[in-house]
């Protein structure tokens, strides 16, 4: 009996923390939509799309669609933060923290972007290499 105890106890356990992850993950999406609509997720992926997105404070993150392609989105990444979607959003005052990152759409997608403006990709924003 104490063989099949051991493998039982640590069994449970597993099931246990797995179904709070799954549970987790569940809600997690929950929580932002009340920032960001949801039927944003759905839509084209625009190249020259100027995104915001809800980042892990609470503040609303901004970043630029480079390119699209194979399931992938090559973006720039800005500091600047927002605590409201704003109306419109001047490039020219941002501050760029990562140039070029290429992430999952899958990915992307996970971070409820709402487009609030486009622009044109410039020649420069693509010869830089992705970090």
């Amino acid at each position: 009996m104490k063989n099949l105890s051991s493998v039982v106890r640590p069994a449970i356990c597993l099931v246990a923390i797995g179904l709070l992850t799954m549970l987790s993950a569940c809600n997690s999406p929950q929580k932002t939509a009340a920032v960001l609509p949801a039927a944003t997720q759905k839509s084209e992926i625009k190249p020259g799309g100027i995104y915001v997105y809800k980042g892990g404070d609470g503040s609303l993150g901004t970043l630029k669609v480079l390119a699209t392609g194979d399931g992938t989105v090559d973006v720039r990444l800005y500091k600047n933060r927002f605590q409201t979607v704003p109306g419109s959003i001047d490039l020219k005052t941002l501050e760029v923290s990562v140039k070029r990152e290429i992430l999952s759409v899958r990915g992307f997608q996970t971070w409820q972007p709402q487009i609030v403006a486009e622009q044109p990709v410039t020649k420069e924003e693509l010869a830089e290499p992705p970090q």
